[in-house]
């Protein structure tokens, strides 16, 4: 009767064991994927974002663009005589995509798509 008992206990434990197992691997797979996931996802909306702008286009239509996708926005400080700066970015921790936007007279100028490790 204990025998049985006692394997009907070890068996339990050992189902527990498993179950406890698989949710750590489950774990632990989720907080590797997510950022993968994020990271390309910022990379996919930096993109678009670039290839929907293009040299001539006013700066008026850019930023609600980039407010659009939901991206970070800086803009550097400075008159619309001077060469300006727009950086759109988006990602996780320290991996981030950005579009550099430079900007004259309130038309695009150029752009570059950087990664930021």
């Amino acid at each position: 009767m204990r025998l049985l008992v006692w394997r009907a206990m070890s068996d339990m434990e050992s189902v527990n064991m498993k179950k406890k197992a698989i949710i750590v691997i489950i774990i632990v797979i989720l907080l590797l994927v997510y950022p993968i996931w994020r990271v390309h996802q910022a990379k996919t909306r930096i993109n678009h974002f670039s290839q929907q702008i293009s040299v001539g286009t006013p700066i008026d239509t850019v930023e609600p663009l980039a407010r659009k996708l939901n991206l970070n926005l800086i803009r550097s400080a400075g008159d619309d005589s001077e060469r300006m700066t727009l950086i759109v970015w988006d990602g996780w921790a320290f991996a981030r995509w950005t579009c550099s936007v430079s900007f004259e007279k309130n038309k695009v100028a150029g752009k570059k798509v950087l990664f930021l490790d």
